[in-house]
Protein backbone atom coordinates (compact mmCIF):
# COMPACT_ATOMS: atom_id res chain seq x y z
CA UNK A 1 0.00 0.00 0.00
CA UNK A 2 2.79 2.47 0.87
CA UNK A 3 4.71 1.71 -2.31
CA UNK A 4 1.66 2.43 -4.46
CA UNK A 5 1.12 5.72 -2.60
CA UNK A 6 4.72 6.80 -3.12
CA UNK A 7 4.77 5.83 -6.80
CA UNK A 8 1.39 7.48 -7.28
CA UNK A 9 2.73 10.71 -5.82
CA UNK A 10 5.68 10.78 -8.23
CA UNK A 11 3.88 9.42 -11.30
CA UNK A 12 4.76 12.47 -13.43
CA UNK A 13 8.33 12.88 -12.19
CA UNK A 14 10.90 12.47 -14.96
CA UNK A 15 12.61 9.68 -12.99
CA UNK A 16 9.39 7.77 -12.31
CA UNK A 17 10.39 4.83 -14.53
CA UNK A 18 13.69 4.56 -12.64
CA UNK A 19 11.95 4.48 -9.25
CA UNK A 20 9.32 2.05 -10.53
CA UNK A 21 11.97 -0.35 -11.84
CA UNK A 22 13.97 -0.11 -8.63
CA UNK A 23 10.89 -0.87 -6.54
CA UNK A 24 9.55 -3.73 -8.65
CA UNK A 25 12.81 -5.46 -9.65
CA UNK A 26 15.14 -4.85 -6.72
CA UNK A 27 17.89 -3.82 -9.15
CA UNK A 28 20.60 -1.62 -7.70
CA UNK A 29 20.94 2.06 -8.65
CA UNK A 30 24.15 1.52 -10.65
CA UNK A 31 22.61 -1.41 -12.49
CA UNK A 32 19.62 0.67 -13.56
CA UNK A 33 21.83 3.59 -14.58
CA UNK A 34 23.77 1.18 -16.80
CA UNK A 35 20.60 -0.24 -18.39
CA UNK A 36 20.32 0.22 -22.16
CA UNK A 37 17.20 -0.15 -24.29
CA UNK A 38 18.93 -3.07 -26.00
CA UNK A 39 18.80 -4.88 -22.62
CA UNK A 40 15.04 -4.43 -22.29
CA UNK A 41 12.70 -6.93 -23.89
CA UNK A 42 9.23 -5.44 -23.63
CA UNK A 43 7.61 -8.25 -25.64
CA UNK A 44 9.42 -10.89 -23.59
CA UNK A 45 8.68 -8.95 -20.37
CA UNK A 46 12.25 -9.03 -19.14
CA UNK A 47 15.33 -6.92 -18.61
CA UNK A 48 18.92 -8.08 -18.64
CA UNK A 49 21.19 -6.56 -16.03
CA UNK A 50 24.70 -6.86 -17.44
CA UNK A 51 26.71 -4.19 -15.68
CA UNK A 52 26.80 -1.26 -13.33
CA UNK A 53 27.81 2.36 -13.55
CA UNK A 54 28.62 5.12 -11.12
CA UNK A 55 30.58 8.28 -10.54
CA UNK A 56 33.78 8.08 -8.51
CA UNK A 57 35.74 11.27 -7.80
CA UNK A 58 33.89 12.98 -10.65
CA UNK A 59 34.71 10.25 -13.18
CA UNK A 60 32.05 8.09 -14.84
CA UNK A 61 32.96 4.44 -14.21
CA UNK A 62 31.31 1.39 -15.81
CA UNK A 63 31.89 -2.13 -14.59
CA UNK A 64 30.40 -5.47 -13.67
CA UNK A 65 27.45 -6.07 -11.39
CA UNK A 66 28.11 -6.60 -7.70
CA UNK A 67 28.07 -10.38 -8.22
CA UNK A 68 30.11 -10.15 -11.42
CA UNK A 69 27.39 -11.94 -13.40
CA UNK A 70 24.59 -10.71 -15.60
CA UNK A 71 21.03 -11.74 -14.79
CA UNK A 72 17.62 -11.65 -16.41
CA UNK A 73 14.71 -10.18 -14.47
CA UNK A 74 11.06 -10.70 -15.32
CA UNK A 75 8.83 -7.63 -15.38
CA UNK A 76 5.07 -7.40 -15.06
CA UNK A 77 2.56 -5.80 -17.43
CA UNK A 78 2.44 -2.55 -15.44
CA UNK A 79 6.23 -2.21 -15.66
CA UNK A 80 6.11 -2.87 -19.41
CA UNK A 81 3.55 -0.04 -19.74
CA UNK A 82 5.71 2.29 -17.64
CA UNK A 83 8.77 1.52 -19.78
CA UNK A 84 6.84 1.97 -23.04
CA UNK A 85 5.71 5.42 -21.92
CA UNK A 86 9.19 6.33 -20.73
CA UNK A 87 10.76 5.18 -24.00
CA UNK A 88 8.29 7.18 -26.06
CA UNK A 89 8.85 10.35 -24.01
CA UNK A 90 12.62 9.85 -24.03
CA UNK A 91 12.66 9.39 -27.81
CA UNK A 92 10.63 12.56 -28.34
CA UNK A 93 12.98 14.55 -26.12
CA UNK A 94 16.17 13.03 -27.54
CA UNK A 95 15.33 14.28 -31.02
CA UNK A 96 16.42 17.70 -29.74
CA UNK A 97 19.40 16.35 -27.79
CA UNK A 98 22.89 15.31 -28.84
CA UNK A 99 22.94 12.35 -26.40
CA UNK A 100 21.79 9.08 -27.91
CA UNK A 101 23.81 6.28 -26.32
CA UNK A 102 20.83 4.01 -25.77
CA UNK A 103 20.69 4.65 -22.02
CA UNK A 104 17.24 3.76 -20.74
CA UNK A 105 17.40 5.50 -17.36
CA UNK A 106 18.60 9.03 -17.88
CA UNK A 107 17.45 12.23 -16.22
CA UNK A 108 15.88 13.04 -19.57
CA UNK A 109 12.87 11.26 -20.82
Amino acid sequence: MQLRAILGAIRWHRLFAFYHLAAYTGARRGELLNLRWSNIGLDAKQITISGSTGVVAGAHIEGATKSGRSRVLSIDDETVTVLQGHHKAQAAESSSSARNDGAAMTGRR
